[in-house]
């Protein structure tokens, strides 16, 4: 089913057959992210950067350090991904081109939670810098996570009008993705929404966590906010049984 909502913030993707794929995919932009539909935590993820019209360096991590090679030619390129991904069902995606600070890449956590009535409470949305040069800001792999108001305002010296401007219309997006998903999916307590924001103010959908951590939000959020955040679905759930 197509959702006309989404279309907007989605980056273009297709399913990995071949390296024809991927070469199809570089028409779009010179870098792509590589994915394992079945990953987490940023495992499974290889970066490929295209240099020159046969020259590629291709980047992931593992146990939370940056590794980085340099292939030439599409038959090595082809090579570097089979070994990676070993026969693993792979998503090709386009990269966005994301905000960042001081080269690191910036990208956001949302937590959106059904509330004991059954409303939808979007609870917080912590901002992840990535590490130097990594293709992923998981925060496994060592990123630095930042409660939202307080990054926009320390380090983009946003104002009290611009970060409320943004809120309400992250929020707005937060909420289109969400029933979007419950359309095709069915009913959720809460799910998890990565996005990001591009240099040119874009909001883009990365991926959704039917099982979210809340690693992020616990390091970022006052306790009001992560009680809210661990009642709300064990309140939802009594409401659904009608405890």
């Amino acid at each position: 089913e197509k959702i006309v909502d989404m279309q907007l913030y989605l980056p273009k993707a297709a399913l990995y057959k071949s390296i024809e794929t991927v070469q199809r995919m570089f028409d779009v932009c010179n870098t792509l992210y590589l994915k394992d539909c079945h990953g987490s935590n940023g495992r499974g993820v290889l970066r490929i950067i295209r240099r020159a019209e046969h020259e590629f360096i291709y980047s992931y991590v593992k146990d939370r350090q940056l590794y980085e090679t340099s292939v030439t030619g599409w038959k090595e390129l082809h090579e570097a991904i089979a070994a990676f991904f070993q026969h693993k069902k792979i998503i090709v995606q386009q990269a966005i081109d994301v905000i960042t600070w001081n080269g690191r890449n910036i990208d956001l956590r949302a937590t959106v939670q059904r509330t004991p009535s059954g409303k939808l409470d979007i609870t917080s949305y912590p901002v992840r810098i990535g590490g130097q040069g990594s293709p992923i800001t998981s925060s496994q792999t060592g990123s630095e996570i930042y409660r939202f108001e307080y990054f926009f305002k320390t380090y983009f010296h946003y104002t009290d009008e611009q970060i409320d401007a943004w809120k309400k219309a992250i929020d707005e997006f937060l909420l289109t993705c969400y029933k979007s998903i419950e359309r095709v999916y069915g009913t959720f307590g809460e799910i998890g929404i990565d996005f990001a924001i591009d240099k040119r103010g874009k909001l883009w959908f990365i991926e959704c966590n039917a099982k979210p951590g809340f690693d992020c939000m616990y390091k970022s959020y006052d306790r009001e906010t992560i009680e809210r955040t661990f009642l709300n679905p064990l309140e939802y759930a009594k409401h659904i049984v009608q405890f």
